[in-house]
């Protein structure tokens, strides 16, 4: 395990373990010995499962961004061809249309 996911993960358990006490401390009854250990696995496995969901989602939300910028920097692009053609400069509709090659092969490419 590397020493990031590590750190995550001794944040998440120490995190959880103030939360169970919290609530412990709240609902004394919550602390009895077999209800205490159902309560923990509980909320131990309820905890897993948000942080797991909010990873997904953050990581979609990176990926989000990421294509966001490439997307704009393909329509930048597909303008700048565009007045490129309308000039009749050469050398510009080559610089143009070699740009827009390169961000649509940024936009589709799928083995990042």
């Amino acid at each position: 395990m590397d020493t990031e996911k590590e750190l995550y993960s001794l944040f998440f358990e120490e995190v959880v373990s103030v939360v169970i006490s919290n609530i412990i401390s709240a609902v004394p009854f919550l602390g009895l010995p077999v209800i205490n250990w159902f309560f923990v696995q509980a909320v131990k496995y309820l905890a897993k499962a948000f942080w797991k969901e909010a990873s997904i989602v953050g990581m979609f939300i990176r990926i989000d961004f990421q294509e966001g910028e490439k997307q704009q920097r393909y329509e930048e692009a597909v303008q700048d061809l565009e007045d490129a053609v309308w000039s009749g400069d050469e050398a510009a509709k080559e610089k143009a249309r070699d740009e827009f090659k390169n961000t649509l092969r940024d936009l589709i490419r799928i083995d990042r």
